[in-house]
Protein backbone atom coordinates (compact mmCIF):
# COMPACT_ATOMS: atom_id res chain seq x y z
CA UNK A 1 0.00 0.00 0.00
CA UNK A 2 2.83 2.46 0.66
CA UNK A 3 4.50 1.91 -2.15
CA UNK A 4 1.41 2.57 -4.21
CA UNK A 5 0.58 5.75 -2.41
CA UNK A 6 4.50 6.47 -3.83
CA UNK A 7 3.68 5.95 -6.71
CA UNK A 8 0.96 8.04 -7.13
CA UNK A 9 2.58 10.96 -5.57
CA UNK A 10 5.57 11.07 -7.69
CA UNK A 11 3.13 10.36 -11.17
CA UNK A 12 2.06 13.85 -9.91
CA UNK A 13 4.32 15.76 -8.65
CA UNK A 14 8.15 16.49 -10.23
CA UNK A 15 11.13 14.98 -8.27
CA UNK A 16 11.97 17.05 -6.04
CA UNK A 17 9.04 19.68 -6.47
CA UNK A 18 8.71 20.38 -2.57
CA UNK A 19 12.26 20.87 -1.81
CA UNK A 20 13.49 24.11 -3.40
CA UNK A 21 12.19 27.31 -3.68
CA UNK A 22 11.44 28.63 -7.63
CA UNK A 23 11.94 32.05 -8.77
CA UNK A 24 10.46 32.99 -12.46
CA UNK A 25 12.20 35.70 -13.46
CA UNK A 26 9.95 38.30 -16.05
CA UNK A 27 12.47 36.55 -19.36
CA UNK A 28 10.47 33.07 -17.92
CA UNK A 29 14.02 31.56 -16.79
CA UNK A 30 12.98 29.45 -13.49
CA UNK A 31 15.44 29.49 -10.66
CA UNK A 32 15.84 26.77 -8.28
CA UNK A 33 17.41 27.75 -4.81
CA UNK A 34 17.76 24.76 -2.25
CA UNK A 35 18.75 27.01 0.94
CA UNK A 36 17.01 29.23 3.29
CA UNK A 37 16.84 32.56 1.65
CA UNK A 38 15.47 36.03 2.11
CA UNK A 39 13.43 37.90 -0.14
CA UNK A 40 16.18 40.74 0.36
CA UNK A 41 19.24 38.21 -0.56
CA UNK A 42 17.42 37.39 -3.95
CA UNK A 43 16.31 41.49 -4.47
CA UNK A 44 20.26 42.68 -4.18
CA UNK A 45 21.13 40.43 -6.76
CA UNK A 46 18.50 42.02 -8.75
CA UNK A 47 18.75 45.88 -8.57
CA UNK A 48 15.48 47.23 -9.49
CA UNK A 49 13.34 44.30 -9.29
CA UNK A 50 10.80 43.10 -6.40
CA UNK A 51 9.79 39.67 -5.43
CA UNK A 52 6.29 39.31 -5.85
CA UNK A 53 4.46 35.88 -4.23
CA UNK A 54 1.06 34.75 -6.83
CA UNK A 55 -2.37 36.02 -5.48
CA UNK A 56 -4.38 33.11 -3.88
CA UNK A 57 -6.76 30.97 -5.61
CA UNK A 58 -9.70 32.75 -3.10
CA UNK A 59 -8.19 36.12 -4.89
CA UNK A 60 -8.42 35.02 -8.38
CA UNK A 61 -12.33 33.03 -7.43
CA UNK A 62 -13.97 35.95 -5.44
CA UNK A 63 -14.88 38.66 -8.36
CA UNK A 64 -15.62 41.42 -5.08
CA UNK A 65 -13.42 44.40 -4.83
CA UNK A 66 -12.08 43.10 -1.35
CA UNK A 67 -10.32 40.41 -2.92
CA UNK A 68 -8.97 42.67 -5.79
CA UNK A 69 -6.63 44.10 -3.22
CA UNK A 70 -5.17 40.57 -1.96
CA UNK A 71 -3.98 39.86 -5.58
CA UNK A 72 0.03 39.61 -6.39
CA UNK A 73 1.81 40.45 -2.94
CA UNK A 74 5.12 42.42 -3.09
CA UNK A 75 7.58 40.63 -0.59
CA UNK A 76 9.32 42.87 2.00
CA UNK A 77 12.55 41.86 2.56
CA UNK A 78 12.71 40.30 5.50
CA UNK A 79 10.45 37.92 4.38
CA UNK A 80 11.93 33.97 4.44
CA UNK A 81 10.97 32.09 1.56
CA UNK A 82 9.41 28.72 1.62
CA UNK A 83 10.58 25.36 0.08
CA UNK A 84 7.99 24.12 -2.69
CA UNK A 85 6.52 27.73 -3.11
CA UNK A 86 7.47 29.80 -6.91
CA UNK A 87 7.49 33.66 -6.32
CA UNK A 88 7.94 36.09 -9.68
CA UNK A 89 11.32 38.50 -10.20
CA UNK A 90 9.06 41.38 -11.74
CA UNK A 91 11.24 44.94 -12.49
CA UNK A 92 9.90 48.03 -10.60
CA UNK A 93 8.91 50.33 -13.60
CA UNK A 94 10.10 54.26 -13.39
CA UNK A 95 6.82 55.01 -13.18
CA UNK A 96 5.69 52.52 -10.50
CA UNK A 97 9.05 53.63 -8.08
CA UNK A 98 7.99 57.18 -8.11
CA UNK A 99 4.63 56.31 -6.56
CA UNK A 100 6.58 54.20 -3.87
CA UNK A 101 5.04 51.00 -5.23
Amino acid sequence: MKDAIKCCISCILPCGALDVIRIVHANGRVEEISHAVRAGDITRAYPKHVLRKPPSPASIDDDSTASASRGAVILPPTAELKRGKIYFLMPVSEKAGARGF
